[in-house]
């Protein structure tokens, strides 16, 4: 049966077992050759010292990673700080901001393309659905229930989530909601659809 390699992976484990090799080499009547001992207790005195500088090291690198953020921290608030009060000076421009790059990138939106991520939730007697408006004015939200031949509009949200308390189509009957919402810009839909949610609503 193959043996597993004797040599432990582990630094703190390797350091134990050479340790105790070497404590076992120089015991008397130990068949360790002397020229073997010899590198040993080198290797040992060696680990222990280098093995040492490295823990000592990586205390005082996570120390210094510790001040570091630290000093970042008060750096970025104090900068941030100074920023909105230049930005609200009458004598800040837009040419300032951006010679001293404290203008931020424009954050384009992809109009034709945007769709809004909605979630819903079963509530006593209706369903909620909550979203985020993003760029956009509103959500413009729509249902399709058992019997709907296709999408029914719920409403205009500006403020969501959105409250869907319709009866049931029958009394006492679990029912399966779909729903589905579009951006709203200037009064008109923008973008796509969102990807449909179902919701079970209880009585």
């Amino acid at each position: 049966m193959a043996q597993e390699d004797f040599v432990p992976r582990q630094d703190n484990q390797f350091l134990a077992f050479h340790d105790n090799l070497t404590t076992e080499a120089a015991k008397p009547g130990s068949t360790v050759p002397a020229g073997d001992l010899s590198t040993l207790q080198a290797d040992n005195k060696q680990l222990h010292q280098d093995f040492g500088a490295a823990v000592t090291a990586d205390a005082e690198a996570q120390k210094a990673t510790k001040i570091k953020k630290a000093t970042r921290a008060t750096a970025e608030k104090n900068v941030r700080t100074m920023v909105r009060q230049w930005k609200a000076s009458p004598t800040y421009t837009e040419a300032t901001g951006k010679a001293l790059k404290v203008a931020g990138p424009e954050h384009v939106v992809d109009m034709a393309n945007a769709k809004p991520t909605l979630k819903g939730k079963a509530v006593p007697g209706g369903a909620t659905i909550d979203g985020k408006k993003d760029f956009a004015e509103a959500i413009k939200l729509f249902s399709k229930r058992d019997g709907d031949a296709d999408w029914v509009p719920l409403a205009v949200e500006m403020h969501m989530p959105y409250v869907d308390n319709r009866p049931l189509l029958v009394a006492g009957k679990p029912e399966t909601r779909r729903y589905r919402g579009i951006y709203i810009v200037n009064d008109q839909p923008v973008g796509q659809y969102s990807d449909e949610i179902v919701v079970t609503v209880q009585p």
